[in-house]
């Protein structure tokens, strides 16, 4: 490169060196806050399917559904987002990359969907309890529903287990140790609080 300058008349080499160096130092310093936006981007295009987590309910509460056995159609709405950036973009991300971006990606998805589901568990709680009350008023006591005695509260319960466990796993397939990002420990714990809340017997 020096011989090229010297071959157009560039005398002061090191200027150029310096500015150059400068130049690429500068880049260095965007790349956390170039990550940041590309990680913001991505995280709301995937976040906007999280709210179809609420129509869980009305799916199974005096519907006579069967008891759930696959994730729901909104987690594909959730994944296609970062499955498409992380297809194009295969070649260029190192490993090193790839699972930083898919960990702070994990991490706020996880949390919104922390807050979005514990909000229809709790309701679903809440629900059931008024149900149990309005039934012992009435004298009767048939608690379960139709369709192997599981309740629609333990439906609901079910699909939302189904589906962070499914989450946890399409992460993992792309490539992020799960068990180690942030957020993974709290989703368990809400898929534990689920199982723990069910009323139907196994």
């Amino acid at each position: 490169m020096l011989n090229c300058l010297l071959d157009i008349g560039v005398e002061n080499t090191d200027a150029v060196k310096e500015s150059l160096v400068s130049c690429a130092s500068a880049i260095c310093d965007c790349r956390p806050r170039f990550w940041s936006m590309v990680t913001e981007d991505i995280v709301k295009q995937c976040s906007g399917s999280l709210t179809q987590i609420n129509d869980i309910p009305r799916l199974y509460r005096r519907t006579n559904k069967e008891v759930p056995n696959k994730p729901s159609a909104y987690l594909a709405g959730v994944m296609k987002p970062l499955n498409r950036f992380c297809e194009e973009h295969a070649a260029s991300l190192s490993v090193v990359q790839k699972e930083e971006f898919l960990s702070h990606v994990f991490s706020a998805l996880a949390h919104q969907f922390c807050e979005v589901t514990s909000e229809v568990l709790v309701s679903t709680k809440k629900m059931e309890e008024s149900l149990r009350r309005l039934k012992k008023a009435r004298g009767a006591d048939k608690e379960k529903e139709k369709g192997g005695g599981v309740t629609d509260s333990d439906k609901i319960r079910t699909q939302i287990i189904i589906d962070i466990e499914n989450f946890n796993s399409q992460m993992q397939s792309l490539g992020l140790t799960v068990s180690d990002a942030e957020g993974h420990s709290k989703l368990i714990a809400l898929s534990q609080d689920a199982k723990t809340d069910m009323t139907s017997a196994s």
